[in-house]
C-alpha cells in the first residue's frame, strides 16, 4: 500500500528477489511531494531497510556409539588426541546440531565394576571429542554404570566446562530434557537407555 504504480512494485519485489531477504519500506515519496500537486507524473522515490532471514530450520548431524579405550586408545595416542578425529569434524562442521552417543566415561574417577566389557577414557579423549565437533552428547546408555555414579558424574561436569551439552541421567528416572537454542529456533533433547532398564517406566 506504499506504492502508487505498477511500476514501483516492480522494482520493489526484483530488490526483494535480488537480496533474498525480509525487507519493509521505511519511508517513500515522489517528486511532486514537494509541489504539492498529486495530479502531475512524478519520479518515485522509497528508502527500503533489509533484514536476514531467521532460519526456521535446525540441521542436525548425528553419528552413533563413541568410546575412546581398549584398541581405540592406541589409535589416539598414535595419531594424536585431535588429529584423530579431524576428519570427522570436517564432515560435521556447518550443522546447528552436532550429536553422538559417548559410549565411555571420560574420567580418572570410579571404581571398575568389573563387568564382561568396562569402558572407561582417559582424560585425553576429551580433546578428541571436541576436535570431532561434537556439541551434545548422550550419557545415558549400556556403559553409563561402568565405573560407577563418581565417575559418570566426574564426567558430565567435564562435559559441560567444554561447552559439550550431555543429555540422559546416570539412571532412566534421573533424566530431564536439556534445550538447545539456534537462531530463533528451540529444541529439547532428551537421553534413555533400553538396555537392562525398563523404558516405558521412566517415561
Amino acid at each position: 500500500d506504499h506504492f502508487d504504480s505498477p511500476a514501483l512494485v516492480n522494482m520493489f519485489l526484483s530488490v526483494v528477489n535480488t537480496f533474498g531477504c525480509e525487507q519493509h519500506v521505511t519511508w517513500y515519496g515522489t517528486s511532486g511531494d514537494s509541489a504539492h500537486d498529486a495530479t502531475q507524473s512524478t519520479i518515485s522515490y522509497f528508502v527500503w531497510m533489509c533484514d536476514e532471514k531467521k532460519s526456521k530450520t535446525i540441521s542436525i548431524h548425528a553419528g552413533g556409539d563413541m568410546m575412546f579405550t581398549r584398541g581405540i586408545k592406541s589409535v589416539r595416542e598414535r595419531r594424536g588426541a585431535q588429529d584423530f578425529m579431524l576428519d570427522v569434524g570436517a564432515a560435521l562442521f556447518g550443522a546447528d546440531l552436532r550429536f553422538a552417543n559417548l559410549e565411555s566415561v571420560i574420567s580418572d574417577k570410579g571404581a571398575d565394576s568389573h563387568k564382561e566389557i568396562s569402558f572407561r577414557a582417559d582424560l585425553g579423549a576429551l580433546k578428541s571429542v571436541i576436535a570431532g565437533g561434537f556439541n551434545m552428547l548422550s550419557v545415558s546408555n549400556n556403559h553409563t554404570v561402568d565405573w560407577g555414579r563418581v565417575a559418570w558424574q566426574d564426567s558430565v561436569e567435564r562435559l559441560w566446562k567444554a561447552n559439550l551439552i550431555p543429555i540422559g541421567g546416570f539412571t532412566n528416572f534421573e533424566s530431564e530434557p536439556v534445550r538447545f537454542a539456534s537462531g530463533n529456533q528451540t529444541i529439547a533433547a532428551v537421553g534413555f537407555n533400553s538396555v537392562d532398564h525398563v523404558l516405558t517406566e521412566a517415561i
